[in-house]
């Protein structure tokens, strides 16, 4: 069996999009072709959803492009897939036309694996993120839409459970911190730990940047795959017109893998040379090792930069006819809380807040528990302070 997997995809125009001969020729060999379906496609019904950060949509061809390019899988746990609402999740599924999804839907089916068979292998996918808008959380609503959250406490059990009757275990994982070419040791403890739980190989994206890869424990791990067509910012830097894909072949005698890297540009997605591709992958992973506890902290620190600005400014900031907002958020300290919020519940987000406060404090020595009990605090302390919050209007 031989599988696939791309990375972050939004297309608006797919009728000028274009791939290269042999990339399309690897596509056509694949049993089964993955690409993260990162929004849902555009329905006049939709109304946006209140969330903090940019709202996505596609085009209602682009489904229609992907299975003309053999793709046939599309993982849709991601924090952009609901930005619409339920109406344009059902209007992207009606679209499918065949195509498999896996993620996303009510809790039953977001959380439920999508099971390959073929050559006398089963394979299992997962698709599941961290918790950003959109993602289901609490099941106290089984008939709500969501996609699913990769850190819910059910989530160990049930790839314990549906690793006793497949023969491998393949986790989509949508996680990590945008823009950034390294992965935060919080996420690598967290595939390492679902490796032990029963993943065989585990392939991450968000963070529209490529990065590195690692072995562990015999089975794979590669944190972001970054964009493989994403129609969206591309004058914003090279990289996020820069992606990966992980080809697997699966059989009774384990899992052999290679890495192949795309480049999306004028409307076209070409293969990356063999050879500087292999540089470039073994660059990403050196970071991984010897002065990556450093580069974490300097990054997570200048981040505290951005985060500040974004609740000082009430929210994003947006070079438009929206920034006059953002001005006047600013001089009366006004900070909408859907954006604390995020910034609590996200993973990727507390964790650097986090890391970027602990260091600048000198409370890396201190016990776990006590410093995560003390950090949020802080945290919650510097944004109120910073923003003449109430803790009234907080809650």
């Amino acid at each position: 069996m031989v599988i696939r997997v791309f990375g972050d995809l939004v297309i608006n125009n797919p009728e000028t999009i274009e791939l290269e001969l042999k990339l399309k020729r690897i596509l056509e060999e694949s049993d089964f072709n993955i690409v993260n379906f990162e929004a849902p496609v555009y329905c006049h019904k939709a109304n946006k959803m209140q969330k903090s950060g940019p709202s996505l949509y596609q085009s209602n061809k682009t489904l229609a492009w992907l299975k003309d390019n053999s793709f046939n899988i599309v993982s849709l746990a991601n924090n952009h897939i609901m930005d619409y609402g339920e109406e344009a999740f059902e209007e992207t599924i009606n679209r499918l036309g065949g195509i498999h999804h896996v993620g996303a839907g009510d809790w039953e089916n977001a959380y439920s694996p999508l099971i390959l068979e073929q050559d006398d292998v089963t394979v299992a996918i997962f698709s599941m993120a961290e918790l950003q808008f959109g993602i289901l959380y609490e099941q106290h609503d089984k008939y709500m839409k969501g996609g699913a959250w990769i850190n819910h406490p059910s989530v160990n059990n049930i790839i314990k459970r549906t690793k006793k009757v497949v023969d491998y275990v393949i986790m989509i994982a949508h996680a990590g911190l945008e823009d950034e070419d390294i992965p935060l040791p919080e996420w690598r403890e967290r595939y390492r730990e679902l490796i032990d739980v029963g993943c065989d190989v585990i392939i991450g994206g968000h963070t529209h940047m490529v990065q590195g890869c690692e072995i562990f424990k015999e089975k794979l791990i590669c944190y972001s795959l970054g964009n493989f067509v994403f129609e969206r910012n591309l004058a914003k830097k090279d990289s996020w017109c820069i992606g990966e894909f992980v080809s697997l072949s699966l059989s009774r005698k384990g899992i052999e893998y290679n890495i192949f890297g795309t480049r999306f540009f004028n409307n076209r997605v070409e293969l990356i040379s063999d050879e500087y591709w292999k540089e470039k992958l073994d660059l990403l992973n050196k970071k991984l090792g010897e002065g990556y506890e450093n580069e974490i902290n300097r990054i997570c620190i200048k981040k505290m930069d951005a985060y500040n600005m974004l609740f000082s400014m009430g929210g994003y900031i947006y070079p438009n006819r929206y920034l006059w907002k953002s001005i006047i958020r600013y001089f009366l300290r006004r900070c909408d809380n859907i954006h604390v919020l995020n910034n609590l519940q996200c993973e990727s987000h507390r964790w650097t807040i986090m890391r970027a406060l602990r260091k600048k404090n000198g409370l890396y020595e201190m016990d776990l528990v006590l410093r995560n009990n003390r950090i949020v605090k802080i945290y919650l302390c510097c944004i109120l302070e910073l923003n003449k919050v109430t803790w009234d209007k907080l809650c």
